[in-house]
């Protein structure tokens, strides 16, 4: 389920690596798009991990934010988007100032 993925390899680290992300992006989003929101939703459910929907807003604000753009359209697995979220975060290439302290933070225990 995680092959493939370059820091993400379980439940867990997806689940710590998601809410820190949430918690550095200022905690729950308002949802502006609630159909993209549900398929975040949908997608972390798939590996085991619940969210909100405002909790998916928050990360996929984050995400977006660190491609330097508004609103990214889904076109691809937000874990796999995830994973290449935290690879930026603890490679130093991050370019979200609130989620650059991350770097070395976190942690399956986190969780």
């Amino acid at each position: 389920m995680f092959e493939g993925f370059t820091i993400i390899k379980s439940r867990e680290q997806t689940d710590a690596w998601l809410r820190a992300v949430v918690a550095a992006n200022g905690g729950p989003a308002h949802v502006s798009y609630p159909d993209d929101c549900a398929r975040i939703v949908q997608h972390f459910s798939r590996v085991g991990v619940a969210i909100s929907a405002e909790e998916a807003a928050s990360f996929w604000d984050a995400y977006s934010d660190s491609l330097q753009s508004g609103w990214i359209v889904l076109s691809r697995d937000c874990v796999a988007a995830l994973d290449g979220l935290a690879e930026e975060i603890e490679k130093g290439w991050c370019a979200v100032a609130s989620l650059q302290a991350l770097k070395g933070t976190v942690s399956a225990e986190a969780a």
